[in-house]
């Protein structure tokens, strides 16, 4: 497995995955240099280290997109001349997955005959409305490149790109399919327990958020909206995760007040998994609220595990997903008096909001273990390993 960059979700998804692979081949994970020492690696992997290998290449981030796809191909080579594997797995290969594509990319990386390349995608901009002509342009070309790449399997994390290339035929594909995005069990935490671990209030009526705080999430809307909506004197809004600079800037500056007065709860800080769990028991709704973003969020999947409904914006995977499968309710995040009013019903109808036969199926299909059966499918294939039995495929949901 191949993971040069510490950031994001990224460690997340190596330990999630890596077990997977257990049992199937002689297995070495390659992070960046300086990765492993790092206080993200030691919470997410510290344990997988103890039982599995694990090496790390040079990985020299430079500015821009181009750049830092090119960062990832120079340390892909160096890990293949490190470890001389037979299929390689890349969890997370946005940008460098492209890059293979684009002339002189594949003299470069050297790769061996017979060695066979799997990446999973977590954005497919292809599927999504462009803006611009140049957008357009541009997401048309990253496709092509996709397609040329020489790339055994790409799995896609957001359902739409995947149902993009299904539902035009397209040459992709073939080559094509869903991986599930794993849900880590969910413990079954009261509301008032919740809170009182992370030492807010229990009383009144809670709508959160959790992860990295930024204005692409829509976190600067959600704060003005929480502030015009008609709500009690009790109704809390919980902001739980790492701020951007503006965003802690709205914190200590516009809505100060509101956060003396305990309106606003904000935990701006790096949240473990365990913390992050209790920021969703605590909420009575879970707000994703990104205006116009490219790909999933798992947040919203691990909330509905969580027996928590959702209030998201009305776009892309949010649309698909949210709506189509009945984790809650989506609304025109763009438009801050439809939001805040959105936000009132979804606070007053979270009571008697149940999860579904649908989104049950959904959080099925993102369970961990399924997750791991759907990373390893192709590569049992190879290995002339019958089909797990237990393995959910997308289309048995997308009836």
């Amino acid at each position: 497995m191949f993971e040069p960059d510490a950031g994001g979700h990224r460690l997340t998804y190596l330990r999630q995955l890596l077990p997977a692979l257990d049992g199937l081949g002689a297995v070495t994970v390659v992070v960046g240099e300086g990765a492993i020492g790092t206080e993200a690696f030691r919470v997410q992997l510290g344990e997988l280290r103890e039982t599995h290998r694990f090496e790390s290449v040079t990985f020299d981030k430079r500015g821009g997109m181009l750049g830092k796809a090119r960062a990832r191909l120079d340390a892909l080579r160096a890990a293949m001349d490190l470890c001389d594997p037979e299929h390689v797995f890349i969890p997370s290969g946005d940008g460098l997955a492209q890059l293979l594509g684009m002339p002189g990319s594949m003299k470069r990386l050297a790769l061996k005959a017979g060695v066979q390349i799997e990446v999973g995608m977590h954005r497919g901009s292809f599927a999504y409305p462009s803006r611009t002509l140049k957008e357009r342009v541009i997401r048309g070309a990253t496709l092509r490149s996709l397609t040329r790449a020489p790339l055994q399997r790409v799995q896609f994390v957001d359902v739409l790109a995947y149902e993009w290339l299904r539902d035009r035929g397209h040459p992709l594909a073939a080559r094509a399919s869903v991986l599930a995005d794993p849900v880590d069990p969910v413990e079954d935490v009261s509301k008032s327990e919740a809170r009182r671990v992370l030492g807010m209030p229990e009383d009144g009526r809670v709508i959160g958020t959790s992860g990295h705080l930024d204005e692409r999430k829509g976190v600067d809307r959600l704060l003005r909206a929480f502030r015009s909506a008609d709500l009690g004197d009790s109704d809390r809004l919980l902001l739980a995760g790492r701020p951007s600079p503006g965003i802690r800037e709205l914190i200590a500056g516009e809505f100060a007040d509101m956060v003396s007065s305990g309106r606003i709860v904000a935990m701006t800080r790096y949240l473990t998994d365990e913390e992050l769990s209790a920021t969703l028991a605590a909420c009575d709704v879970v707000c994703t609220c990104h205006p116009a973003h490219v790909g999933l969020s798992n947040i919203c999947l691990r909330a509905a595990a969580a027996g928590r409904p959702v209030l998201s914006g009305d776009y892309g995977w949010f649309d698909r997903v949210v709506g189509g499968f009945g984790l809650g309710w989506t609304c025109r995040v763009t438009d801050e008096r439809a939001f805040s009013a959105a936000i009132a019903r979804a606070l007053d109808s979270a009571g008697s909001f149940e999860v579904g036969d649908r989104a049950q199926a959904l959080l099925a299909f993102h369970s961990q273990a399924n997750a791991r059966r759907t990373f390893t499918a192709s590569l049992r294939d190879r290995l002339g390993l019958e089909r797990d039995d237990g393995l959910i495929d997308w289309e048995s949901l997308d009836a």
